[in-house]
């Protein structure tokens, strides 16, 4: 059986205060030996992430010493020359995996960024696929 953890957050006014008071809350998931946490989209400062490897650092400690999958929700991400809506997916041994980039911008989100072009199979405790807002293949 998986355990699934979903968090429902509010949008902080900084990235570093919002990340420091949900890492407690995965924490507290963790001890329940969830096995994977979900976070929504939109819940970042301005639904924007600069540097996922140092912002979600405390994520993927988090999810190597407890054995967790993470998926720290959805937000723009600047990839080469295009910005992307994505999704990562922090595995349990701590690292970044893989992203699903969101398929189906909506409304002034089509103006502002690439589409993804495929739905993604992630394979941690189980396998899973990942739906941003109102994407469907």
């Amino acid at each position: 059986m998986v355990k699934i953890g979903l968090i429902q957050t509010k949008c902080y006014p900084t990235n570093e205060k919002g990340i420091t008071i949900i890492s407690n809350k995965i924490r507290e998931l963790g001890k329940k030996e969830i096995d994977i946490v979900c976070l929504p989209e939109q819940w970042l400062k301005n639904n924007l992430i600069d540097d996922g490897d140092k912002e979600f650092l405390e994520f993927k400690k988090i999810a190597k010493e407890f054995t967790m999958t993470v998926i720290p929700g959805a937000f723009f991400n600047k990839m080469k020359k295009n910005t992307h809506i994505i999704s990562p997916v922090i595995g349990p041994e701590g690292e970044f995996i893989r992203k699903q980039e969101k398929i189906h911008p909506f409304e002034d989100e089509k103006n502002k960024v690439k589409l993804g072009n495929e739905v993604k199979i992630f394979n941690t405790t189980c396998k899973f696929g990942i739906i941003i807002c109102y994407d469907y293949p």
